[in-house]
């Protein structure tokens, strides 16, 4: 597809997905249904597009972001017990544009889109305490800051 100003990827234009996400546009809490149990969940995600200056050295940008959350995953069982999962940013998550790897991530889409947009979706893995109990959900509950937002692009079981 064709569209001035536009970069699409796999038909879905990306200025959508790397819109702004305020705390006006973000929604409150989504629920992904799972209905089963799992040793390891594997998450495909990025936090919203960030303006990092460039002149900004890298370790300033680490303390700016160090204690920014931009979501929560809360794991909820069918007996009703949860386990929150906490994302910090350039930990388990990074900026869909950012080209730090979160410490804890592992890069799965990392580039140029059309040579015009940088992309970074990166998984995180998390080993469930519970293998046994059955996962009902996994809600992504918004983090602690109304300008950085999470998307789920993805969530596997093992």
């Amino acid at each position: 597809p064709e569209g001035e100003g536009a970069v699409w990827f796999d038909e879905v234009e990306l200025r959508e997905a790397l819109a702004p996400v305020t705390a006006k546009t973000a929604p409150a809490a989504v629920r992904v249904p799972v209905g089963q149990s799992a040793s390891v969940l594997t998450f495909l995600h990025a936090a919203n597009m960030q303006f990092i200056p460039e002149s900004l050295p890298m370790g300033e940008t680490a303390k700016r972001y160090a204690s920014l959350m931009p979501g929560v995953y809360v794991v909820r069982y069918e007996d009703g017990g949860s386990v929150q999962i906490p994302l910090s940013y350039r930990q388990q998550v990074s900026g869909i544009d950012d080209p730090a790897l979160g410490r804890e991530a592992d890069a799965v889409l990392f580039g140029t889109v059309g040579d015009r947009q940088f992309v970074n979706i990166s998984s995180f893995t998390w080993k469930n305490p519970n293998p046994q109990r059955r996962i009902l959900a996994v809600d992504l509950v918004p983090g602690n800051s109304s300008e950085l937002g999470l998307a789920l692009f993805g969530l596997t079981l093992e």
